[in-house]
């Protein structure tokens, strides 16, 4: 099974390949690609390159971005203090098993809607499917509980982070079925409502003066809506796979 894709050639990373792995992105490449680009394809990227094998590339890219999320600890923006937790989706009641995350993927571009004739464009385009629901998945993240910015990967959600985000997602095949990813973004607040919230980890110190803060913090008050409207992503339309920013974003449930 492929373990990633390429941003430089869009081609699969197989686990037998000899990867480059940015030491600033985590990006993967296959080694020959890295050399024939000369530097990192992320958009304005400095990173260096790590070499390995595409088996050690899977393994090192969840520990690189575990690692990530370990920062900032205080917001640089407002100085207050910064959580670890993960964006989840609204409760999605089922029949056989409620799922607790239930993010939302809305479709911006199809990757090859312009093969086919003009009917079957304008077919798929009128009738196909505009948003999808990625059942059981989260972001894991880290949220500022003062002003409530978002951080992903060490980095704030702010336009540069968003240009590259959108930059990304671009041109990507899914690593599990080869298919063409679509262009979209992960719903985050919208007119009709927060469709996303981030969850903490541990019992944040809001109120650490009341008597019943213990209680409060870790039931009420440990979850709160992002200001951000939507997180730029692309998703496979046969098997869901999503990623942000060339990486992938996990299935519990």
């Amino acid at each position: 099974m492929a373990v990633g894709t390429c941003l430089y050639c869009s081609r699969r990373l197989e686990p037998e390949d000899e990867v480059a792995m940015c030491d600033v992105c985590c990006v993967g490449h296959h080694r020959d690609c890295w050399a024939r680009n000369g530097r990192c394809s992320t958009f304005r990227c400095t990173g260096s390159p790590r070499y390995m094998t595409g088996e050690e590339y899977a393994a090192a890219l969840e520990q690189a971005l575990e690692t990530a999320n370990s920062e900032p600890r205080n917001c640089p923006l407002c100085g207050g203090q910064v959580y670890a937790g993960t964006v989840q989706g609204r409760k999605e009641q089922g029949t056989q098993n409620p799922v607790e995350s239930s993010l939302i993927f809305r479709i911006r571009r199809r990757t090859g809607e312009s093969s086919g004739s003009p009917a079957r464009r304008l077919v798929e385009r009128v009738f196909g499917a505009r948003q999808w629901r990625l059942p059981g998945v989260v972001l894991r993240a880290r949220s500022c509980g003062n002003c409530r910015a978002l951080f992903l990967w060490g980095t704030a959600m702010d336009d540069n982070f968003i240009q590259i985000a959108r930059a990304q997602a671009a041109g990507r095949y899914c690593v599990h079925c080869g298919t063409a990813m679509w262009e979209g973004d992960i719903l985050v607040h919208g007119g009709a409502g927060s469709h996303a919230r981030f969850h903490c980890d541990t019992v944040p110190l809001f109120h650490r003066d009341w008597l019943l803060h213990n209680t409060l913090d870790r039931f009420v008050y440990n979850r709160w809506p992002l200001r951000i409207p939507s997180i730029p992503a692309c998703s496979c339309p046969n098997c869901r796979y999503t990623e942000v920013c060339g990486r992938p974003i996990y299935r519990f449930g």
